[in-house]
C-alpha cells in the first residue's frame, strides 16, 4: 500500500463516517421510510466480478447509492418489526473503533485492551443477572449460537452427570440424550440441535400457554414417558424458548 492509497482509504473512511451520522439524523425525522424489495436490491448490485481494484472513495459512493433504496429503517423511532432492536449512536461509534483497531481478541496477549474490556463487561454481566461470580461468560453472534451455546452446555453437564464426558469421548456410543422442548420454540433451537448431533426430530414438544411458556403438567406428563432401556442410562434436559 502507497502512501496516496493510505490517506485515500483514510478519506473514505471519514466520507462513510458523514454518510452514517447522515443517515442517523435523517432516518431519526422520517415520517415514513419506504424500502425497496430484495428482487430490486439484486438487480442493482448483481454485477461481474471485478478484476482490479477501484478508488476507495469511489467505492464506498457506490456502496451508498446502490444500497440505500433497500436499506430497512431498524434503527428508526418507529420501526417495530419482528424482534430488531435499534442501536444507540454511542454504540455505533464504539463499533467504528473496534473495527478501526482491528483487535483479534484470540488471547492476551494479542489484544490486552480489548481482552481486559471483555473480562470487565462479563463481571459486569454476572452482577446484573446475579450469577455466580466464577461463572463463564461468552459472547455470541445472535439468537442461533447463543441457543447453541445453552445446548452444548446442557448437553455436556447432563451427560456428565451419568458419567460420560462429550467433550473427551464424543457422542458416538453415548446414552441417548432426551430434549423437551416447548412448542412455540424459535427456529435457531432447531439449528442449534442440528449442529449439536442432538437431532431436530428426536424432540420430545411439550403443549404451551398464550405466552409461550411451557404448560407445567405437560412437562410433568412428557417427563414421565416410558424411557428405553439404551446403555441402561439416559440423559434429560428442557429447554424453553420463550
Amino acid at each position: 500500500m502507497t502512501s496516496q492509497d493510505f490517506e485515500d482509504g483514510l478519506a473514505a473512511m471519514a466520507a462513510a463516517a458523514r454518510e452514517a451520522i447522515a443517515y442517523r439524523r435523517g432516518v431519526a425525522a422520517a415520517e415514513t421510510t419506504p424500502v425497496a424489495t430484495y428482487r430490486d436490491m439484486l438487480a442493482a448490485f448483481d454485477a461481474p466480478l471485478p478484476e482490479t481494484s477501484g478508488a476507495p472513495g469511489e467505492i464506498i459512493q457506490d456502496l451508498i447509492t446502490r444500497a440505500t433504496p433497500g436499506i430497512r429503517a431498524a434503527t428508526g423511532p418507529r420501526f417495530f418489526g419482528w424482534v430488531i432492536g435499534n442501536s444507540h449512536p454511542t454504540g455505533v461509534a464504539a463499533d467504528w473503533l473496534a473495527s478501526a483497531w482491528g483487535q483479534n481478541v484470540g488471547n492476551l496477549v494479542s489484544a490486552p485492551a480489548a481482552s481486559a474490556i471483555e473480562t470487565v463487561a462479563a463481571n459486569w454481566l454476572l452482577e446484573i443477572l446475579d450469577l455466580p461470580r466464577q461463572a463463564s461468560v461468552g459472547y455470541v453472534t445472535g439468537a442461533t449460537v447463543a441457543n447453541f451455546v445453552c445446548l452444548a452446555a446442557a448437553r455436556s453437564e447432563v451427560l456428565a452427570r451419568i458419567g460420560w464426558d462429550v467433550e473427551a469421548d464424543g457422542l458416538i456410543g453415548a446414552p441417548p440424550v432426551r430434549v423437551l422442548i416447548g412448542a412455540d420454540a424459535h427456529a435457531t433451537v432447531f439449528s442449534g440441535l442440528k449442529y449439536l448431533g442432538l437431532g431436530a426430530r428426536r424432540v420430545i414438544t411439550v403443549e404451551t400457554d398464550d405466552l409461550g411458556r411451557m404448560l407445567p403438567s405437560a412437562f410433568e406428563q412428557r417427563d414421565h414417558r416410558p424411557r428405553r432401556r439404551d446403555h441402561g442410562r439416559r440423559g434429560d434436559f428442557g429447554l424453553a424458548y420463550g
